[in-house]
């Protein structure tokens, strides 16, 4: 999807960096260093940066598809529904 122009486009940079053998490893240290570390002291207890890991990889496969690839099942899904499903997914991923 169009960002508009001049705009930065997290999802779309991190989508192209992902597949590059030099990007993806300093690409991975960042958002480890950066959100998954955070996310996991902030959690604490048990697996706590296992579950921070889970939690970050379900929101960016859900980013990936709803704002970079499209998905008309997501697009169509009553936003209620969506979030609510969302919202389990996530309570799910952090145990």
């Amino acid at each position: 999807r169009a960002e508009p122009s001049g705009a930065f486009d997290e999802l779309a940079f991190l989508m192209r960096s992902s597949t590059s053998p030099t990007a993806a490893p300093l690409l991975s240290e960042a958002l480890h260093a950066r959100f998954v570390g955070p996310l996991a002291d902030r959690l604490g207890g048990e697996d706590a940066r296992v579950r921070a890991a889970l939690l970050t990889a379900v929101v960016i496969g859900f980013a990936t598809l709803r704002f970079s690839l499209g998905s008309g099942a997501l697009d169509e899904a009553p936003p209620r529904a969506l979030a609510e499903r969302l919202e389990a997914t996530l309570r799910a991923a952090l145990g």
